[in-house]
């Protein structure tokens, strides 16, 4: 279901994430600093999660079918523990708020992470504007 379409509390996923190697070093080598790297070579980069269930996130919205201006405006994440590369992670999102300002749409999207035993690993908000072109 398009987002325009939804009402806040619709769930989306659960998704389960991969975390290919390739995909790993291409997000190190673009979002971390090069003293930081060998910090990642056990444990996972803490929003790469999160860029991939985004990524899922963003294809169920439909966003991009919409013909609509979408502007990712925030970020948060929390975790409960460190992320290895060889977890099983599920992400599940809610539509957590859904608000018309003038001629834009805000989103609130939460998102939490659990393992194959749907034990809590983290959670994370994403923030998304949306606006006619």
């Amino acid at each position: 279901m398009n987002v325009l379409d939804a009402e806040v509390g619709q769930t989306y996923g659960p998704y389960e994430l991969k975390f290919d190697n390739n995909k790993i070093k291409e997000y190190i080598n673009c979002v971390t600093f090069l003293e930081n790297k060998e910090l990642y070579s056990e444990y996972l980069p803490p929003f790469f999660p999160v860029a991939l269930a985004l990524s899922e996130l963003i294809e169920d919205l439909k966003l991009f079918q919409l013909g609509l201006e979408a502007v990712h405006s925030g970020q948060e994440a929390s975790w409960e523990r460190e992320i290895s590369p060889k977890m099983n992670i599920f992400a599940k999102g809610k539509l957590s708020s859904k608000k018309y300002i003038r001629k834009s749409l805000f989103l609130v999207i939460s998102v939490e992470y659990n393992d194959l035993n749907n034990q809590l690993i983290g959670s994370s908000i994403s923030r998304i504007i949306l606006n006619e072109k």
